[in-house]
């Protein structure tokens, strides 16, 4: 009889043991649940995260593509500006030509002024619009440059910006836009 009380208080010292196992795995999958809940909830903001920058991204990336697009335009406006420039030049320099040699002759008719009168009065005229179109195109050459400088410094300031976009988008893959790539 002995042996079956002992056999019960062994059975049952097991059962309490059993029981306290049992309650530390109830509050061990408690303590995981919660955890289990929390990375859900840190998850959840994550993506939250993750969708917002790549909007951002999405909208850089249209930003530098509209900044490209206008820095193109910008660079195609320079160089016709600076075509009109070289032609506005050679225009300058035909007409420095063409009034050179007006004020030459008028200088060589001026000695035979009796004989030439009517010569001299069609040269003045001739010389008055030569400098009346000198004066303008001039002017006209000078607005050209200032047309230009204000053109390359737009061109430059896209520039920069274009730069700093790249470098917000690909900082590794940054490569300044003065450096050209083959």
């Amino acid at each position: 009889m002995r042996e079956f009380f002992t056999d019960i208080v062994n059975k049952f010292t097991g059962l309490d043991e059993a029981a306290r196992r049992v309650d530390n795995l109830t509050q061990q999958v408690e303590q995981l649940t919660q955890r289990v809940s929390e990375l859900e909830m840190h998850n959840s903001n994550l993506r939250t995260q993750l969708d917002e920058a790549w909007g951002y991204a999405r909208k850089v990336e249209q930003e530098s593509k509209a900044f490209e697009l206008e820095l193109q335009n910008s660079r195609e406006h320079t160089r016709a500006l600076s075509e009109t420039i070289v032609s506005r030049n050679g225009r300058v320099t035909e007409l420095e030509t063409r009034l050179s040699e007006a004020t030459s002759t008028y200088n060589n008719t001026v000695a035979d002024l009796q004989s030439q009168r009517n010569r001299n009065a069609d040269l003045d005229i001739l010389l008055a619009d030569l400098r009346t179109q000198l004066e303008e195109v001039t002017k006209e050459k000078e607005g050209w440059k200032a047309d230009c400088q204000t053109a390359n410094n737009k061109v430059a300031e896209l520039t920069t910006q274009l730069d700093k976009l790249r470098n917000i988008l690909n900082p590794q893959a940054w490569t300044p836009s003065f450096v050209e790539t083959a």
